[in-house]
């Protein structure tokens, strides 16, 4: 008899636990999400108002756009190994940016004596 009223002693024990347990996740898991939740919306309006400086920004002209020359050629130092033999040059790029190497300039007509 003993036994019998401690055992349902304990079953109401564990289910008043497992209630107050249940109540309490309830109670955390709503302050978390509205932590989060109120972390987010901050951190979105932040952000939208980085956007809007920028777009707002890139709108604003202070200045004609500059003309350039766009068809400059670029300077590029080539490798080339001199036939002494004829007027041939054989000209590769100088991959290994190596400046012991005989080199031209490309659009300079180079005159080597022999």
């Amino acid at each position: 008899m003993i036994e019998r009223a401690l055992e349902a002693e304990m079953e109401q024990h564990r289910a008043q636990i497992s209630r107050v347990r249940e109540e309490i996740t309830a109670q955390v898991s709503t302050q978390v999400t509205a932590q989060v939740a109120e972390q987010m919306s901050a951190q979105m309006q932040a952000y939208e108002a980085k956007i809007r400086q920028l777009v707002d920004g890139s709108r604003v002209v202070t200045s004609e756009p500059e003309v350039t020359n766009v068809m400059a050629p670029a300077h590029v130092i080539y490798r080339s190994s001199i036939d002494s033999r004829s007027d041939d040059v054989n000209v590769e790029p100088n991959d290994d940016h190596n400046e012991d190497q005989p080199w031209i300039s490309v659009g300079h007509k180079s005159f080597i004596s022999k």
